[in-house]
């Protein structure tokens, strides 16, 4: 399986490679983002490059993580996106309302402060969603990797 992990901050992309370094079957490729370059344009998710995406939802203060769901959705690409904040806290609830109503797979939060976030991504939860999505494949109804797909579990 080959993935991939866009994150911009140093300590959670540590974090993730010591989590994959201990995972076989598993190939990751990161991409970082900068402030330099912060903005998604979607050049790196080609159809077939990556069976699944792992993304970050800010990039530097801004919601980038959408477009980068957005972009997967599109090219039929299984995308989880994770953060160390909470889905219903004051900057991801919008978000988290938003992907409901698409019907795109919910995201991986770390806390459940509204206000404060985690020291850490829960990478392992996120990957284990993003190996169900993949397993499961996409909607037959929809041929999108959807929430229906799992029905009433994501």
């Amino acid at each position: 399986m080959k993935i991939l992990v866009i994150e911009d901050d140093p300590k959670h992309m540590t974090d993730a490679k010591q989590f994959f370094a201990s995972q076989t079957g598993v190939e990751v490729s990161y991409l970082k983002r900068t402030p330099y370059h912060p903005v998604y344009d979607g050049r790196e998710l080609q159809p077939g490059k990556y069976d699944g995406v792992l993304c970050d939802i800010y990039f530097y203060d801004e919601p980038h993580g959408v477009a980068v769901m957005m972009t997967c959705r599109e090219r039929n690409i299984p995308c989880i996106m994770v953060t160390a904040g909470y889905h219903h806290g004051d900057r991801y609830n919008w978000i988290c309302m938003m992907a409901r109503e698409l019907r795109c797979p919910e995201m991986v939060d770390a806390s459940s402060d509204r206000e404060k976030e985690a020291d850490r991504k829960d990478w392992a939860e996120a990957f284990g969603q993003l190996k169900k999505l993949i397993e499961r494949g996409p909607c037959g109804e929809h041929a999108r990797y959807d929430r229906c797909v799992f029905h009433s579990s994501l």
